[in-house]
């Protein structure tokens, strides 16, 4: 009876595992649409390629474009934008209380 039970053990992990795999197919699906969709071009006129193929901005370059080096800009203080990091609290100043 033992190797019965285990058979039928096997063949439910087998279903729920065959079950999951469709599930992560989905998810997989809809991840790669979503993805084709951010990397269609926008509607309007061409953009032209520079130097290296990539695509120039439109107008003058501001400030914000501007940088120094590879990744993107600090900020100062170096406080993260996400809500959910933890926030850095000042220590209190030496003559205050």
């Amino acid at each position: 009876m033992a190797l019965d039970e285990r058979v039928a053990a096997l063949e439910q992990r087998l279903q729920l595992q065959d079950e999951e795999l469709q599930v992560l197919k989905a998810a997989l699906a809809d991840a790669l649409r979503r993805l084709a969709a951010c990397e269609e071009p926008a509607p309007g006129p061409p953009r032209r390629a520079g130097p290296r193929g990539w695509a120039l901005p439109k107008g003058p370059p501001g400030r914000a474009a501007v940088s120094n080096g590879p990744g993107p800009p600090k900020r100062p203080g170096g406080c993260s934008t996400s809500p959910s990091s933890p926030k850095k609290e000042a220590p209190p100043a030496p003559g205050r209380r």
